[in-house]
Order: structure tokens, then sequence, then C-alpha cells
């Protein structure tokens, strides 16, 4: 017997039907008994509670409008058929063939978009619900570190969602539509869009080119993360796919063309990952497209009653930001109907099945130069309307053993009751190494983290000598890294436990005052460092900072030259890569340096300088380098301020500027900078214990590029 409901759609074989004061009579029998009124009451509460419902086989409320639990008959007799009116809701029994709880499903208008995600309130369980709001992007929202709430449906699979809850969650983490022991195969079309098949000059095949993939292929949305094989590390020979996905529905056998469409399930997206190199070397292509976490899947199944046509819809493929895919499903050689035809062609297709229909035009390996996912790299798939967009960021493969460690951290994460610290008690002298020190507990706002390395820098010298406000005792820390080890409760869900993280200041940043607001103005807004025609400029200090400096400016196309007093800073300056190497090294109290900075510019001067050192000299000297009207960067803290020669300044009207302040966006284009162009930071490694007197050693120079402390917890 199937029961429909005409409020919520809900279908089932059984069914639980509550009355509270009268009894649900077969047709054909006497509408009255002793017990049963002359006419149902009106109220609203009577009304709403004889409407309530459940699926007997779930045992759970499942209809919105159910607010009771009611006395009843369970009726299961195959030729039972049963009307019953009261005002405008209208319960309808009939007999029906048993069918699968997908093609019920199928069948159903309550649900549009599925989701298979884990909430934010319980982060052990995973549900199966419907986007509250019917048109946001799930996969783009969260992304950004949006709110997402999804109306929960009672059942644990997009292949049985069972039937609304009434409940509301909010996703914490969204997964694949389908978990991988649901899926029995990935069917994939190769060579299927038009433009693709140009791109790689070829004929259109005259047949669908299938392959398979496992379903260990299969991984979540973004926080997941991407898996860059080491076969294709080797020649970087991976490569993104952006395609459209069919879930099929029902059991399909030796289906026509003309009736494929209605074994389908729903669509969502998906990124056929490849390794190229593999793929080339070898007919079949299910090895180059085989690798654990090669098929990222979702982040909505979008049904097939609010995707009536599947070629109406536009797909992109972006790589960091960039659109390099772009394509309507109208581009596609062989459609969905015919794919699912040719498939089921003396072969079983299961619910479940996942079919990937091919990708457009713009993959790494036919584009010029040639491209390749690397290690860093993010790729959406877009696929709109209503599916919405899968991204995810790409990793290099590790070894088994970081990879188990990385993969549990969020399960076994132990935080220690104490942490061993350096504090600075008296400004001019060295921190004390403590071993007891409490570790504090995240307020609801903050993040815990395990440090595992902190830089030292000239900001840490302001303090050292009491420049800076801080009050004593003083437990350093500049820049740390590490991995996340706590949350508090009012925490976006952008983050997790075991993610590993950078922090870009050892202050806290309110992000309400005006030094805060100052630094999270875009670069467009500000007046840059350097101009398009500041072409020549200067790195006066050549350590952590100054190093750095050299490499950001000759990427960005600058003529640069690296000056220093000291022989460690000029050693370091011709140790960084060739590409990024200074047309000049030279040292500040070399007789013959100046001459060679006027040659250097035909006499004019340098446009810009940068001074990274804390010598009281370095500035004036770096002022007197430039052209009028050139630029001076303060980035170090000389002990006794900065001093200039005012007739340089106001005869020449020579700019000076001072900041230690960065965006988010200026730290997010830096970090790309730094993979695009190789960039290197130099290190000089300390534990704990050596690191007590760092301060005096750092003004003393015995550092090769900046000192990072390794930190240790008990």
């Amino acid at each position: 017997m199937q029961v429909v409901c005409l409020c919520c759609r809900v279908p089932s074989s059984d069914i639980v039907m509550y009355v509270l004061d009268f009894p649900v009579v077969p047709s054909g029998a006497s509408t009255r008994t002793d017990s049963s009124p002359a006419s149902p009451r009106r109220d609203p509460s009577s009304r709403t509670l004889l409407h309530g419902h459940q699926h007997a086989e779930a045992g759970l409320n499942t209809c919105p409008f159910n607010v009771a639990r009611l006395k009843s008959a369970i009726y299961k007799e195959p030729k039972a058929s049963i009307s019953w009116f009261l005002s405008s809701f209208v319960l309808i029994l009939s007999t029906s063939p048993t069918t699968s709880y997908a093609e019920d499903i199928m069948a159903s208008s309550a649900l549009q978009r599925l989701v298979r995600f884990v909430p934010r309130s319980s982060p052990s369980k995973i549900l199966i619900g419907q986007p509250a709001d019917k048109d946001i992007d799930v996969g783009a929202a969260l992304r950004k570190g949006q709110e997402v709430a999804v109306n929960v449906w009672s059942g644990s699979s997009v292949l049985s969602p069972g039937s609304s809850t009434g409940t509301t969650e909010t996703i914490d983490r969204v997964l694949s539509p389908l978990a991988q022991n649901e899926i029995g195969t990935i069917r994939c079309v190769g060579l299927n869009y038009r433009k693709h098949a140009a791109e790689c000059g070829l004929d259109p095949p005259a047949i669908p080119v299938i392959f398979m993939k496992p379903a260990t292929t299969i991984v979540d949305p973004w926080p997941a993360r991407g898996t860059i094989p080491k076969l294709s590390q080797v020649d970087e020979s991976g490569d993104y796919e952006a395609e459209l996905a069919v879930v099929i529905g029902k059991t399909a056998k030796n289906v026509s063309e003309a009736e494929a469409l209605d074994y389908v399930l729903g669509y969502t997206a998906a990124n056929d990952v490849s390794s190229r190199t593999q793929q080339l070397n070898q007919s079949q292509w299910s090895f180059s497209k085989s690798f654990d976490g090669a098929c990222p899947l979702g982040p909505t199944l979008v049904l097939k009653s609010l995707i009536t046509d599947p070629t109406k819809l536009h797909m992109r493929g972006l790589k960091n930001g960039e659109v390099y895919q772009e394509s309507g499903t109208d581009d596609l050689i062989f459609s969905v109907p015919k794919i699912i035809s040719w498939l089921s062609q003396g072969t079983t297709l299961p619910p479940g099945t996942v079919i990937v229909t091919g990708t457009p035009a713009g993959v790494g390996m036919g584009r010029t130069p040639k491209d390749a996912l690397r290690h860093g790299d993010e790729f959406a798939v877009e696929i709109l309307p209503h599916i919405g967009t899968l991204t995810n960021i790409f990793e290099d493969e590790k070894s088994g053993f970081m990879t188990k460690i990385l993969g549990n951290m969020s399960a076994h994460v132990t935080v220690p009751q104490t942490m061993k610290a350096l504090r600075l008690v008296e400004f001019h002298k060295n921190y004390t190494l403590l071993h007891d020190v409490p570790v504090p507990k995240p307020k609801p706002d903050e993040v815990l983290i395990r440090v595992a390395a902190a830089g030292f820098c000239h900001t840490d010298l302001m303090v050292y000598h009491g420049i800076t406000q801080v009050s004593l005792p003083f437990i350093g820390s500049h820049e740390p890294a590490g991995t996340i080890v706590g949350l508090g409760s009012d925490v976006p869900e952008i983050w997790h436990i075991g993610d590993r993280v950078g922090v870009t200041n050892f202050m806290d940043p309110c992000q309400g005052c005006n030094g805060c607001k100052w630094a999270m103005q875009s670069l467009g807004s500000l007046d840059p460092r350097f101009c398009d025609n500041r072409t020549m400029c200067g790195i006066i200090g050549i350590g952590g900072l100054g190093i750095l400096g050299i490499q950001f400016a000759k990427a960005r196309g600058y003529r640069v030259m690296a000056i220093d007093n000291h022989e460690v800073g000029l050693k370091l300056a011709s140790g960084v890569p060739s590409h990024l190497q200074p047309d000049l090294i030279l040292k500040l109290d070399d007789p013959e340096t100046i001459q060679k900075i006027s040659d250097f510019t035909d006499g004019i001067g340098l446009k810009a300088t940068i001074v990274c050192t804390s010598d009281d000299a370095a500035n004036d000297w770096a002022a007197q380098r430039l052209q009028p009207r050139g630029v001076l960067v303060a980035a170090g803290f000389p002990e006794h301020g900065l001093k200039f020669d005012p007739m340089n300044l106001i005869l020449r009207e020579i700019f000076v500027k001072g900041t230690v302040h960065g965006s988010m966006d200026e730290t997010r284009e830096m970090m790309e900078f730094v993979v695009q162009h190789g960039i290197r930071s130099h290190l000089t490694l300390l534990t704990m214990e050596e690191a007590e007197d760092i301060a005096a050693k750092s003004e003393a120079h015995a550092f090769t590029g900046r000192p990072v402390v390794k930190i240790g917890m008990h």
C-alpha cells in the first residue's frame, strides 16, 4: 500500500493513521458509530492533529504538521481504500505496487535539493536534508564562511531520505551526496564535449568512450582536500575536469533512450581528477583516474523534478579563482539519456550508480602552455542553476605515516595541562625559559593552536627594548605556525580541529578599531608602496625580511639592489634562486657603493628604498640615495628613532612611509606569489633552550635569515 500526504507529499508503503476522537473508517463501511461525532471538530488543533501521520517502518513523526502521537489502527490490507476530508487537508490511501524508497522520492514534489552533512550541533552525526534557502549555492556559501541552514529529513541516505522531521540544523561540514559504500561503481564518459574533442585534435567519437573509477575516488567538498598522487607530482601531470554527474535512483537495465530519465534520481557536480602521463601511457584510462580522492563529488544532489532538462545547465571550472573551463551542457556529444541507455545495455545499473558525463574544453593538458594541478591549488566546479559549487584545495600525497597522523588528528587530539614558554621578565634582559606554564582554554571566539614554530623579528626587538607598551612579564611569539587543537563555541565552521595554520599578527586583532579597519582595506584603496614606474629600488638590511623583499621585488619585475654592511647579509643576498637574484649586491660602507648606485640609476637615484634594519644611520643614508619625490619605506625600528637630513627631505620632497600592517587580501596575494615564483625564506632554527638570548644574538647579527624557535609542549 502507498500513502501520499497532500501537504508534505511523503510516500510510504506502510501507514500509521492517527485520530483523536473518531476512527478512520474503510470506504463502504458505516460512517457513524456510537463513539464517533456527528461531524469533525473545527478547531485548529484538531485539524492539525488529525492530519498527523508517521512511517511505520521508521517509527518517527515525519509530517511537519504533526504535533503529537495519536491513537489509531494500522491499515495494511492491500485492497483498502480510504478518503477522509477535513477542512483543506486530504489524506489518501490507495493500493499501488511496492516501490523502492528512491523511486518514491523521485515521484515526490516535497524534495528538490538534498545535502548530506555533519551538523554543527552534533559533530558525530551525519544527516540528510534540504537547504532552507532554495536558491543558496551551498558550496560557495560554506567556502565564504557563511552559515547554511538545512531542513532535516529522517533518512540516512539520499537514496532513502525519509521525510521531513520539522527540525533545522546548521551545516558544520558538507559531505559528498553519496558515501563510498553506497556507490557500486562510477561510470565515466570521455571526450564527450564537442569543443573538448576539438582542443584535443580528435574527431567526436561514434559511440560513448567509457571508463570506470572505483568508489574510493570519492572525496567530500571543501574543506576536504583533494589529493595529487606521487605519480602526478613527479612530472606535474595532475589535471582537473569539471563535470556533470548523474545519480541513478532505481535499477536500470536495457532501458531505452526515451525512458532513460525515468531512472535518474538527480544531478550533482564532479571533478574527474586525472594523471595525464599515466593516461597517455596506455589505452585504458581507468588507472590514470582511479587514485584515492580522484573524484570530488557534491555539494548538493538536485532531483530531476527541479532539473527537467539536463542540457540547460551552465558549467564553469575555476582554478584559483580564474575561469579555465566554461560551457553549456548543450555541447555534450552524447546526451544524458543516450549515456544511460548505452550503459544499461546488458548491464544492471543499481540505485546509487554515479555517471560522470564528460568535461568541456579548457583542461590543463589542452592549454598553451600546458597547466597542471599543483600543491595548494584550489579548483571549483560550478554548475548553475541549482547544483552550485564544488570546491577543493589540492595537496600532494604524503607518506602513509603522515597521512594517517593528519587524518586521525581531529579524533585524537590531546591537549596537555602545561607547556614550555619563553618569558620576557625585564626589558633589555634575556628571556627566561619556563616549563610549567598553564595551557589556556579558548574563549568562545578563540582558537587554540599547538605552536610548532615561531619567528623572531624586529618587532620582537621593540618589545625587548620596551619601545612598545606591553606589560611584563610577556610571552613572545611572532607569526607562529602550528595545528588547531581547540575551538571556542563561537568560532566559524571554516576552522576545524587538525587544520594547519599560520598566524600573521602577534597581537589580538579586534577588527573594529581604526588600525584593524585600515589593515583590512583593499590594495586599490591604498597608496601602494610601489607604482608601476618605480622600477629601481634598493633593499637595505638583508636579513629574514630583506631577503624576502629582494625576491618579491624581482618577481614583480623591478631592478633591485641589495645593500648590507655585514658579510652574512651579503652572502644571504647572493643565495636566492637564480631567477630572483638582485641586479647589484653592495656593501653599505664601501667607498664605491654610492658611485655604483649613481651609475646603476644613470645619476637619477633610486625610486624607492626599503629599510629592513634597525641601524640608526641606515634610514638617512637610504633617503639620500633616492631621486626627487622618491619613497622610503621604514620597516625597521631604530632604538633612538628615525633621523633624517631635513634639507634632503624638504628640497627633494622625499616621502617617508612606515608600515608593519597587511590586509588579508595582501596576505593571500603574497602566498600565491610565493608559490608562483618559488620565493624562499631563509631560517636559523633554534630550540627553546637555545633561544633565551635570542634578542642579543639577533642584534649582533648572529643569525642567517630569520631566527625561528621550535616550540615544545609537555
